[in-house]
């Protein structure tokens, strides 16, 4: 699969990266370098996570897993963007331990190479993973375009260590470390609605319309949430007259789903209808 072998290449890459950093740092000192090096080692991690999350979330269902397997993707959303605020939480706390490092001219060579090499990266997940709807494929793009500004900054931090103050370096590191704790929670927060099962209001309007054109049967209850990867789980009950038999109440169940789907087409993972005869249920029951 397109994707698969995309994050493959990015895992390889970012490993490549994480020697590059960190032998510039070592090299001249750079905190700024080493610290940067230490993150990219953290996303050859969350590459995996994003490729193993996804792999498993295109799994069918089964009988552990009756609904599927698409809230692996989320769980691995938050996976990686718990990474990324705890990446950036240790960078903060490490550069203002860190305010006097000097730096060797040699890191200029270094920085300069590891921001080019990080926007290669990132232009090839743009090209390569960006039809994708993945939750976690999602997050570790954004934790890449991350790492680019990251870099940048790094860059910058060297350029003015060199020219004008140590305090740059130590500086730089900690914006950096903002950034990624933004990118973590950012990535949270959009995965939100899918971890708390939040009802999915423009959805629940669509269904609401195909029930107003049904005749003879009752929408009772119409439940919508999100599933992760912009699709939806539909849960509804239908009452129908008591003297319907089994067989017809069936296929208006039926006729209603293909309603459903054929107005939500490519966004329903599930759609449960329960059907009931009139009065049989009642509050609190």
């Amino acid at each position: 699969m397109k994707i698969e072998r995309s994050l493959k290449v990015a895992v390889l890459a970012y490993a490549l990266l994480s020697a590059l950093k960190i032998g510039g740092g070592i090299l001249s000192g750079s905190f700024g370098l080493i610290a940067d090096g230490i993150d990219n080692t953290y996303n050859v991690l969350t590459s995996f996570l994003a490729l193993r999350f996804y792999s498993i979330s295109l799994k069918p269902a089964d009988r552990e897993h009756p609904l599927g397997h698409s809230k692996f993707d989320t769980f691995g959303a938050v996976v990686i963007s718990a990474i990324m605020m705890a990446t950036g939480a240790s960078l903060i706390t490490a550069s203002s331990l860190r305010l006097h490092t000097p730096v060797q001219p040699v890191g200029l060579p270094f920085a300069l190479a590891s921001t080019l090499f990080t926007g290669f990266i990132l232009t090839f997940y743009a090209i390569n993973l960006r039809l994708s709807r993945s939750s976690s494929v999602s997050a570790e793009v954004r934790h890449t375009l991350s790492d680019f500004i990251q870099s940048a900054m790094v860059l910058g931090g060297v350029v003015l260590s060199l020219e004008v103050s140590s305090y740059f370096n130590a500086a730089s590191a900690a914006v950096v470390g903002g950034l990624l704790l933004y990118q973590g929670v950012k990535g949270i927060v959009g995965v939100k609605d899918a971890i708390v099962d939040r009802e999915v209001e423009e959805v629940r309007e669509k269904v609401m319309e195909i029930a107003r054109e049904v005749q003879d049967i009752n929408f009772r209850e119409i439940h919508t949430t999100s599933s992760g990867r912009d699709k939806v789980r539909i849960e509804i009950y239908l009452q129908v007259d008591s003297g319907m038999s089994v067989g017809k109440a069936h296929e208006v169940a039926h006729e209603v789903e293909r309603m459903i789907r054929q107005r939500l087409k490519g966004i329903v993972e599930h759609c449960v209808i329960h059907v009931e005869p009139y009065g049989s249920h009642r509050e609190g029951d």
